[in-house]
């Protein structure tokens, strides 16, 4: 719930209730390598933060698969296409929308081609792809 408050800071221009926001969940876990809290992330600007706030969503939510929800509605609203940092900034073009049918099932359905049909995020661009 703290990223959900965290999130409505940042929609609303307030990047340090953010940061304290998600930081106040990091330091209030320690590491098991060497007991001590995690280290809070560092945002100078709105675009860090919005980085962090990524960051710690994904970590937080993994296990709970509930990532791809974040990504959806990131890409739906346009916040998604203006990150540039973090660590998966290089694939924010690849992401999938959706999960493509298995193959069996296409197999198996006469209604559906045999060539998959995998859907690219529509901040996707050749021009500026990567590879």
């Amino acid at each position: 719930m703290r990223l959900i408050e965290a999130e409505v800071a940042l929609r609303n221009n307030d990047i340090t209730s953010a940061m304290n926001l998600i930081n106040g969940i990091r330091t209030a876990v320690n590491s098991r390598f060497d007991n001590q809290p995690l280290q809070p992330w560092v945002a100078n600007n709105a675009q860090e933060a919005w980085d962090a706030l990524r960051r710690e969503r994904s970590i937080e939510m993994w296990l709970e698969a509930r990532t791809m929800g974040d990504l959806w509605r990131w890409i739906d609203d346009g916040t998604y296409a203006s990150f540039t940092n973090g660590p998966d900034s290089d694939v924010a073009d690849r992401i999938r929308l959706c999960f493509p049918i298995s193959r069996q099932e296409r197999q198996n359905n006469p209604n559906l081609s045999l060539e998959p049909n995998d859907p690219t995020n529509p901040i996707f661009n050749e021009t500026v792809a990567p590879w």
